[in-house]
């Protein structure tokens, strides 16, 4: 799942931009199994499948184990970020290199963005009094 920008309001992406959560974007993409530590003590670990602009995390085919070591699976775990403690991610992965290139991403389609609005503002037509006059008077 590839985390789509055009859907994001502009406060959701510039926290995106301002946070770590972009770093976590980049691991959807790739897929890559997580483990999540959160505040109560629990432990998600699952494949990493949606992060939004916020840091809420979508784990896929999650272990959740409790503070008691009971532990339960689910196909599906949404995890807000204030419940959230420590990601552990994979150590195989450069973070330098992951974050310039989800910037450079984001960059590149927030641009596009903009670019087909500036499209859409040059070819709208409008007379400019259609807000200001919605009633026709049709008595002379």
């Amino acid at each position: 799942m590839v985390v789509s920008v055009q859907h994001m309001d502009k406060y959701e992406t510039y926290v995106t931009m301002n946070t770590l959560s972009i770093y976590l974007m980049g691991f959807v993409r790739h897929e890559y199994r997580v483990q999540v530590e959160m505040k109560n003590e629990s432990v998600a670990s699952g494949v990493l499948r949606h992060v939004d602009g916020f840091g809420n995390l979508t784990l896929e085919d999650a272990r959740i184990t409790n503070v008691r070591g009971q532990s339960s699976k689910a196909l599906c775990c949404i995890l807000k970020a204030r419940s959230v403690r420590y990601v552990h991610l994979p150590k195989d992965v450069d973070p330098g290199r992951l974050i310039k290139c989800q910037v450079r991403y984001f960059s590149r389609c927030l641009q596009k963005m903009n670019d087909s609005r500036k499209k859409d503002q040059l070819f709208s037509f409008s007379y400019g009094d259609e807000e200001q006059n919605t009633e026709c008077d049709t008595t002379l």
